[in-house]
This record gives structure tokens, sequence and C-alpha cells, in this order.
């Protein structure tokens, strides 16, 4: 299993989304399989 980023970092990321849409956005684009795009 691949070591995931910083979860802090990610948080801060995740939670300087302005709305629900960015954040689902983000939520996709980590999970996003390489290659899926």
């Amino acid at each position: 299993m691949a070591a995931l980023p910083d979860k802090e970092k990610l948080l801060r990321n995740f939670t300087r989304c302005a709305n629900w849409e960015e954040k689902y956005l983000y939520i996709i684009e980590l999970g996003a399989a390489p290659g899926r795009s």
C-alpha cells in the first residue's frame, strides 16, 4: 500500500475548499487511480 501524504496537510487543503462541490471534486481527485482520468 502506498504511503499517504501528510494527513494534516490533506485536512488543511480540504477545509480550505469553499463549498461542498470543491470538497467532492477534491475527494474524487484523491481517490482517482492513475490512468483513470
